[in-house]
């Protein structure tokens, strides 16, 4: 005689079933980690942003495979830092404001890989207090680029000098911005009182230094133009190409003009230059990199992996040489130049600019974007210079 089982003895053998599948989908749920997405804003005027960002990813993915990277188009210049920025890059024009308001997370040397591969000046120039709270990238000066066989210009220095040689022609310069035209002027002001500051008078007609206008005069008299150069279209460093063609007999421009120069770049002197009659106090703006005061705890360590990435030796030296296509940036550690020399021997001479005594980080107390928006507002002022 056949015997059947009690139901109830198979609905306990299938709820039995069913709570094993259901512990084992909590245990397998409860130990994947939850996808982590890295944020992060570089600095987006260079030559070539698109290999710089793809250098970055590629070196981040090499070290962090299971970590998205996501590159956010922030505009370090609004004086706001998103609260979901995770790590980002910013001219040092508004270090102290961003300190001052919280958005900086305090860094120790000991965060920083090879600290002292970094220029000290640059290091230094960046503390706020005392406390580091940023890594110094890149740097960025005007130049003044003369050809290696003009004699005449040889031995030029300051801006006085190159009038005196120039007259009323001569000098390529690029199409410079609001701003740009009043990082000049504070920057011979710095010259004229042959002290650093980081405090300036403000921006109003009838206030300007006449020695500074002085000299920002004689750059406007100087420079020559062309139809082309004043399109609103024209590249940022049309007036390089220009000059590497043979137009002009000086030029003034940051070192990644070089990079429009081309082969011609290897046929010209360059060096740091006195904006009046005096002598140069060396000044350089600095894109700096930070980590966001508000990085949860989680992300506090790739986040300080990711700003050693987008600070060090390899990605830098990566990005800058981007394949035989030099970008001819200003790095702010030694290493870099050393690994750039033996292919693009003007690093040598990059270097030594870079490693100029008593240099200084251009930095606007106590607020450098409200002090610009203040100086647009009485633009008026600057609009007779460097038109």
């Amino acid at each position: 005689m056949r015997v059947q089982k009690p139901k109830h003895t198979l609905y306990i053998f299938l709820a039995v079933i069913l709570c094993m599948v259901v512990c084992l989908v909590i245990l397998k749920t409860g130990n994947t980690p939850e996808p982590v997405t890295m944020n992060v804003s570089l600095y987006k005027v260079v030559p070539d942003y698109d290999s710089f960002k793809k250098t970055i990813a590629d070196r981040w993915k090499e070290k962090h495979p299971e970590v998205e990277l996501n590159f956010e188009n922030w505009d370090c210049y609004s004086g706001e830092v998103p609260e979901g920025l995770d790590v980002f890059v910013f001219d040092t024009i508004s270090l102290d404001s961003f300190a001052e308001r919280g958005f900086l997370l305090a860094l120790s040397e000991k965060d920083i890989q090879d600290y002292n591969d970094l220029i000290p000046s640059f290091v230094e120039g960046c503390r706020v207090n005392g406390t580091l709270c940023v890594i110094p990238q890149f740097l960025c000066t005007d130049l003044l680029y003369t050809r290696k066989k003009d004699a005449d210009l040889k031995n030029v220095q300051n801006i006085d000098d190159l009038y005196s040689v120039l007259g009323d022609s001569g000098l390529l310069l690029e199409k410079y911005s609001f701003t740009s035209k009043i990082g000049l002027y504070l920057q011979a002001l710095i010259d004229e009182k042959q002290s650093y500051m980081d405090q300036y008078p403000p921006i109003k007609e009838g206030e300007l230094s006449p020695i500074a206008t002085d000299s920002l005069e004689k750059m406007r008299k100087m420079h020559l133009t062309d139809s082309e150069g004043d399109l609103e279209d024209e590249s940022r460093f049309y007036y390089a190409r220009k000059f590497a063609e043979g137009m002009g007999r000086a030029y003034i421009g940051y070192s990644e003009a070089m990079n429009e120069m081309g082969e011609s770049a290897s046929d010209m002197d360059f060096r740091l230059f006195s904006m009046t009659g005096d002598e140069n106090i060396p000044v350089f703006y600095v894109d700096a990199a930070a980590i966001n005061a508000k990085i949860s705890d989680k992300k506090r360590a790739l986040a300080l992996d990711l700003l050693n990435i987008i600070t060090g030796t390899d990605a830098l030296t990566r990005a800058i040489a981007n394949d035989s296509d030099p970008q001819y940036l200003l790095a702010a550690r030694y290493s870099i130049y050393d690994a750039l020399k033996s292919d693009y021997p003007i690093y040598k001479d990059l270097k030594n600019v870079a490693s100029v005594p008593d240099a200084f980080v251009f930095r606007i107390k106590p607020d450098g974007n409200d002090y610009l928006e203040e100086a647009e507002k009485n633009k008026d002022a600057m609009l007779p210079l460097m038109k």
